[in-house]
């Protein structure tokens, strides 16, 4: 797959076909990713080895734009780039405010000709959870 030249930026890392954008504890104590996986032009969202449903890149597009706010200042280390359409594609990046004790995961929608919006990955994954009729 050719990557778009309007979305390589001099910080980006490979593209990916899956990207961590949470990371949640099970009631048994265990520590388990929450990924969005590319699967037939959607995405499949699973915690640990337990899929939790399938979302259309529309609609995660659709939650991304809903939930995300513009940065100042676009960051430079971000990881993880996944496209989601032409023009448009997520990555994540970690972020520890002064006032966090440990770094948050957040994701980060470009879209061709406007600015990156930011939102918190687990936000993201809620929402996305909620829509696959996890409660």
């Amino acid at each position: 797959m050719q990557v778009p030249t309007s979305l390589m930026r001099p910080w980006s890392s490979s593209l990916t076909h899956s990207a961590q954008i949470d990371e949640q504890i099970t009631p048994e104590g265990l520590l388990v990713a929450v990924e969005l996986i590319a699967a037939d032009g959607n995405y499949r969202l699973q915690r640990g080895e337990h899929e939790l449903g399938i979302v259309s890149a529309r609609i995660l597009i659709d939650v991304l734009k809903r939930y995300g706010r513009p940065l100042e200042e676009p960051p430079t280390d971000t990881s993880d780039i996944l496209l989601l359409a032409d023009g448009v594609s997520l990555r994540t990046w970690r972020y520890k405010a002064p006032v966090d004790l440990e770094a948050k995961l957040y994701l980060l929608l470009y879209r061709d000709g406007e600015e990156p919006l930011a939102v918190l990955g687990r936000q993201v994954a809620n929402a996305l959870s909620f829509l696959c009729g996890e409660r």
